[in-house]
């Protein structure tokens, strides 16, 4: 697997291949592409969200820094379900429901 070698480049890449949205939004798509379920027909169709021209190695570090955010955002994830846990305990509370439809 290839490293990420920073926003710089990356940033510096899409220009490149025409990418005019900044990479804090192209950082939100990839947070939503992580958050989606694996598309089981291409892995790599969510590129096309992104102009990434036919320059490999802007493919190669736009995947780098989808895989860097999936770590990240995994990581916050463990951080907030462990200090929900913690304050559940201090109030005593032993489980929740989480209602999945309206009562219509």
């Amino acid at each position: 697997m290839t490293s990420y070698k920073g926003d710089a480049h990356l940033e510096k890449l899409l220009h490149t291949a025409g990418e005019t949205r900044p990479l804090a939004a192209i950082k939100d798509i990839l947070r939503g592409v992580n958050a989606s379920p694996e598309d089981l027909g291409d892995s790599d169709r969510w590129m096309r969200l992104v102009k990434t021209g036919t320059d490999a190695d802007t493919k190669i570090q736009l995947a780098a820094l989808k895989t860097t955010l999936a770590a990240e955002d995994n990581a916050d994830v463990a951080d907030r379900l462990g200090a929900l846990r913690a304050e559940m305990k201090k109030r005593g509370i032993d489980g929740f429901f989480i209602p999945r439809a309206d009562e219509f």
